[in-house]
């Protein structure tokens, strides 16, 4: 599968692409919070994933997925959502 481009150069993949993903430094996850999104939190930081970006709709689940690994939380109304990262999960619902 051919990656997807996004603004900012990142890439899109699904979640079965992240667990083959070449060498990555940031990686951002919507619906971190969710049964896939929390999983992939996971996957990606023992993936070695240097950045993980958890983004979901509220600031109540920052601790959750900061106890899966996330190192950042953004959520979808922020204005800033950080750096730009390397690969975008695609987890189609």
């Amino acid at each position: 599968m051919t990656p997807h481009r996004r603004r900012g150069g990142s890439r899109q993949r699904r979640p079965s692409e992240l667990a083959i993903a070449p060498a990555l430094l940031a990686s951002r996850i919507p619906d971190a919070a969710s049964g896939v999104g929390h999983l992939a939190v996971q996957l990606a930081k023992f993936q070695g994933i240097e950045r993980v970006v958890a983004a979901v709709s509220s600031h109540a689940k920052a601790e959750f997925l900061r106890d899966l690994g996330a190192d950042e939380i953004v959520t979808y109304d922020s204005e800033h959502w950080g750096e730009p990262v390397d690969v975008v999960l695609d987890s189609p619902g």
